[in-house]
């Protein structure tokens, strides 16, 4: 049974909003457990991707609950388990969640997938 789960979490929209997202303490206080890192982008390019972990233990805090506080920002949380063999793709968009989909976790470059040839 998968424990641990790996996330990237990419964060779209106005340059000025995404910089006061990324420094909104509060909102990353929870987060810091997690060793979230910045993957690629920043708010000047209007994109920005975090990589973290969690176990079903200990979940991560809720992305449902940034986009309702950052309503202008589309956010889009990709999940694969530790195997690889379970993908996720959620969006959320104006505040709410609008997709999710299931989606071959392979496709996840982010994660690092080794290959056996």
């Amino acid at each position: 049974m998968p424990t641990e789960s790996i996330y990237r979490l990419i964060a779209e929209g106005p340059p000025a909003t995404l910089t006061e997202f990324e420094q909104d303490d509060a909102l990353w206080s929870p987060w810091e457990r997690f060793s979230i890192t910045r993957h690629d982008g920043d708010a000047d390019s209007g994109s920005i991707s975090y990589l973290y972990g969690d176990n079903w233990k200990v979940p991560a805090s809720s992305v449902a609950d940034m986009a309702a506080q950052y309503p202008t920002l589309v956010f889009t949380l990709e999940h694969a388990d530790e195997f690889g063999e379970v993908g996720n793709r959620t969006v959320y968009r104006d505040g709410r969640q609008c997709t999710k989909e299931q989606v071959d976790p392979l496709i996840f470059y982010w994660a690092g997938w080794e290959t056996s040839e």
